[in-house]
């Protein structure tokens, strides 16, 4: 496999300077081909009546249904391929977070792009090629996190290094590896980094200079970012993606988001009354288990054509990541808002470590939060008055100190829960 992940590196290190003209025209053949292949030997897409001369260009993936979850799950064995065994093929689990776990398959060739190509591209893009020592801080349980570590491909060697710590170890376990192994690159979640430097702080001790760090997996709110920049002197590259497609777009060092137009095609259909579209993710490289319009559940917006980064890369570009459709707020009203537009008043408080918006009934919304003495009535109380601003309509809201507030299934904060 290693000489497949080299190969597809070097290959990708040239396709993200190619002009606009041929990186639409090979998205296009690509997702023509994914098509074609689809409709022949996908048992899901064959029941669709769908015939290859149908399918000329973009405009023919109008003729495919939507996927979600729930299809996944309930389809998964007629969205594989013909003649594939999925118990031979490389695959990837979901962790259950929204109560949908889902199981993607892939080829060899995708899985190799997808899995390692993909993200040795990203890093390079940000990062000098050499001498790293990368700390990956795994969403598994400690005895899944160890068996994973055991099977990455490139884990240790003259110019790379790499160490995986779960999630679930005690902070203080990050804290020993991170002075022992001191490494220089840093992958995790933006509530996993917001906690480390919250650790660091308890201890009354200065939080390493780590020169690269990569979140993923949760929104990164501006104001996450700026404490976790402040606490570690170091910039965040954000990066967007999902199990079933892997990594979709990431942040170059001018901090746009550059979509891997290599391997999957992003639709944002707006629904009426929301500021940006559903993200729809459509592959361009899985033969296995070709997802074809799949809904992530995932909130944001394209940037317009044309649309240049100053880096010269002429990747499309995610403009706007705002979270989870499912996370939208319903107001006692009907209307629909998303609880971000309330997190950049919340994250003014003074001595905030963590928040949770929890919606206890339709015109009730209670924070929860993790906070010092700094975060003080006045100043609560101004942020009562803004956040009913905001909302727009009446709701009793509540402020509730807690000691801790625990991660979801899979290790994520969700920055909303609904409980009624």
């Amino acid at each position: 496999m290693q000489g497949s992940v080299v190969l597809q590196t070097l290959r990708l290190l040239r396709s993200q300077w190619y002009s606009d003209q041929e990186i639409a025209e090979r998205l296009q053949a690509a997702l023509v081909d994914t098509m074609r292949h689809a409709v022949l030997r996908v048992p899901f897409y064959r029941k669709l009546g769908i015939s290859v001369s149908q399918l000329q260009s973009q405009d023919d993936l109008q003729r495919f249904p939507f996927l979600n979850k729930r299809t996944l799950q309930e389809s998964a064995g007629e969205l594989i391929a013909d003649g594939l065994d999925r118990q031979r093929l490389p695959s990837s689990r979901t962790s259950g977070s929204t109560g949908e776990p889902t199981q993607t398959y892939f080829d060899k060739r995708s899985w190799a792009l997808c899995k390692f190509a993909l993200k040795i591209r990203r890093t390079l893009a940000v990062a000098p090629p050499f001498f790293h020592r990368c700390l990956l801080v795994s969403e598994q349980a400690p005895e899944a996190a160890a068996r994973y570590a055991s099977s990455r491909p490139f884990r240790a060697g003259p110019a790379y290094q790499e160490r995986v710590v779960s999630l679930f170890e005690d902070l203080e376990v990050h804290r020993r590896v991170i002075r022992e192994f001191r490494p220089d690159m840093l992958y995790g979640f933006p509530s996993y980094l917001l906690e480390l430097a919250r650790a660091y702080a308890l201890a009354n001790e200065e939080p390493p200079e780590i020169r690269w760090i990569f979140s993923s997996s949760e929104v990164l709110t501006p104001a996450a970012r700026s404490r976790i920049e402040a606490a570690f002197h170091a910039r965040i590259h954000d990066i967007y993606g999902c199990t079933e497609f892997k990594e979709v777009a990431w942040q170059c060092k001018h901090g746009r988001y550059h979509i891997n137009a290599e391997s999957v095609l992003v639709e944002t259909p707006r629904l009426p009354g929301d500021a940006h579209g559903q993200i729809v993710l459509t592959t361009l490289c899985n033969r296995a288990m070709p997802l074809l319009r799949y809904v992530t559940g995932d909130l944001g917006a394209l940037a317009a054509p044309g649309v240049k980064c100053p880096c010269g890369r002429r990747l499309p570009q995610l403009e706007v990541i705002s979270g989870r459709e499912g996370d939208m707020m319903t107001l006692p009203s009907g209307r629909r808002i998303s609880p971000y537009a309330l997190t950049t008043i919340l994250e003014t408080i003074p001595g905030l470590h963590q928040y949770r918006i929890v919606q206890e009934a339709p015109e009730r919304l209670r924070i929860d939060m993790v906070a010092s003495a700094a975060a003080d009535a006045d100043r609560i109380d101004r942020c009562r008055r803004e956040l009913t601003d905001t909302i727009g309509e009446s709701m009793d809201l509540s402020f509730r100190a807690v000691e801790v507030i625990p991660r979801m299934k899979g290790g994520k904060h969700r920055v909303f829960v609904r409980e009624h």
